[in-house]
C-alpha cells in the first residue's frame, strides 16, 4: 500500500523526489582565440618569433623571454641553430595552421605558439585538435602552463602523432584542469625526420565542461518515452 502512495498504478509519481537522475555532460564557449586557421589566416602577420637556440626548455625559454602580455592573443617561437636544427615558426596558410620541423645531426628542433587564456580556476577543460589529412611525420604536444613568479609550471601535456591518412582528417581530444585563471596553452611540433617536415591542423577550440542534472528516461514497447522511478524506502516505512 505504501508503495502505491508513492507511485500511481500507470506509473505516475504522486510525490516529488522519485525521478532517478543522470548527469548530463558537454562542452560549451570558447576560450582560445584565433583557433580556427581559415579565418585567422592574417593573425600571425607582421609577428616576430622568439628565437631560441641554446636553452634545455625551449618552450620555457620562450614563455619566459617572450610573456603573452594579453589575453587571447598568439605569440610564435621557433629554434634557431646552436643547438637546435634551425626551422621556421608557425604561419597560417590555405587554410592550415603549418609547421616545420627537422632534426640534423641529432639536433632536434622545435616550432610552436603560446596563448594566455582567460579560465576558471578548478574548472575542467576539453581541447579540440583538428588535423590535416596528410602524410608527415611528426608529433604535435599540447601543454598548459602555470604562471608562477618568473617562471611557468608545467599543468598538463597530450601528443598525438602526426603521421596519418591523408584522405581524412584527424580529431585529437583531451582535457584539463585550470590552475590558473591565465593559464597558458602551448602547441608545437617536432620530428625524428632529418628531412624537413610540415604538420599541419586547420582547427582548435578549447571549450569549458559543463554538467547537468536530468531525469532518466525509458522507452516502453510501444516507443513512448516514461520517467524511471525510484522507491523512497525511509518514506514507504514510515507510511
Amino acid at each position: 500500500m505504501a508503495t502505491k502512495k508513492q507511485i500511481s498504478k500507470g506509473g505516475v509519481a504522486n510525490r516529488s523526489g522519485l525521478e532517478t537522475l543522470v548527469t548530463h555532460q558537454s562542452f560549451e564557449g570558447q576560450f582560445i582565440r584565433w583557433g580556427n586557421a581559415f579565418s585567422s589566416n592574417q593573425v600571425l602577420s607582421g609577428l616576430t618569433a622568439y628565437d631560441t637556440n641554446d636553452a634545455s626548455t625551449p618552450h620555457i625559454d620562450a614563455l619566459v623571454n617572450n610573456p603573452p602580455a594579453s589575453v587571447n592573443s598568439w605569440l610564435t617561437y621557433r629554434t634557431n641553430g646552436s643547438n637546435y636544427t634551425t626551422v621556421n615558426a608557425p604561419v597560417t596558410t590555405a587554410g592550415y595552421w603549418l609547421f616545420n620541423g627537422q632534426k640534423t645531426g641529432g639536433k632536434s628542433s622545435f616550432s610552436g605558439m603560446y596563448q594566455k587564456l582567460n579560465l576558471i580556476k578548478g574548472n575542467t577543460y576539453r581541447i579540440e585538435l583538428t588535423l590535416n589529412p596528410n602524410d608527415v611525420t611528426g608529433t604535435f604536444f599540447m601543454n598548459t602552463y602555470t604562471p608562477v613568479g618568473s617562471t611557468y609550471l608545467l599543468n598538463s601535456t597530450f601528443n598525438t602523432s602526426a603521421t596519418r591518412s591523408n584522405t581524412t582528417e584527424q580529431i585529437e581530444t583531451t582535457t584539463f584542469v585550470a590552475s590558473s585563471v591565465n593559464n597558458i596553452f602551448l602547441i608545437y611540433y617536432t620530428t625524428e625526420s632529418a628531412s624537413s617536415e610540415f604538420g599541419a591542423f586547420s582547427d582548435i577550440t578549447i571549450k569549458e565542461q559543463k554538467d547537468f542534472i536530468m531525469p532518466m528516461y525509458a522507452q516502453d514497447m510501444f516507443g513512448n518515452a516514461h520517467k524511471i522511478l525510484r522507491k523512497d524506502v525511509i518514506k514507504q516505512l514510515e507510511e
